[in-house]
């Protein structure tokens, strides 16, 4: 066999594995979250169903990846609200009801250490609630109306 032959097989061979090893990591980084489509774009997010997992939210964390948030779902719609306490970054609110957009509160900027966290509550009343990075629906275009669906 030659020597280039030799050389494209090696070079298959350390290819193929980069692409498994990519996915895997993939995986891993996504394990236990779900894809949540808004209008035209997708975010990866936990999902926050009950009590004690909506009361923890994002308190504490230093950040979001660009393509992560976290949906608080509720039982039943009402003017749920959240708390800013311990939040270290700010964040933008897409409020859902009948699986589409309702409300927008973007730029909610996190409460300085002197300050005491404020409370976030929307207009009317939501069955869910999307917290994703500051800057994340005017980045990716979500507006009034858009169509909500988790893809998986």
């Amino acid at each position: 066999m030659s020597m280039v032959i030799k050389i494209v097989k090696i070079l298959l061979v350390v290819g193929l594995l980069g692409v498994i090893g990519w996915v895997a990591v993939k995986q891993l980084r996504y394990k236990g979250m779900k894809r949540l489509r808004v209008g035209k774009e997708e975010v990866w997010v936990e999902v926050r169903d009950t009590d004690e997992e909506r009361q923890l939210g994002l308190s504490g964390r230093e950040g979001l990846k660009e393509d992560e948030g976290m949906l608080f779902v509720f039982e039943k719609a009402g003017r749920h609200g959240f708390w800013m306490k311990e939040m270290r970054f700010d964040l933008d609110f897409v409020f859902i009801k009948d699986n589409q957009v309702v409300e927008l509160m973007v730029e909610v900027k996190a409460p300085r250490l002197d300050e005491a966290p404020r409370s976030i509550r929307p207009t009317q009343e939501v069955e869910m609630v999307l917290e994703v990075n500051s800057g994340w629906v005017d980045d990716n275009s979500i507006k009034l109306d858009d169509v909500v669906s988790l893809t998986k």
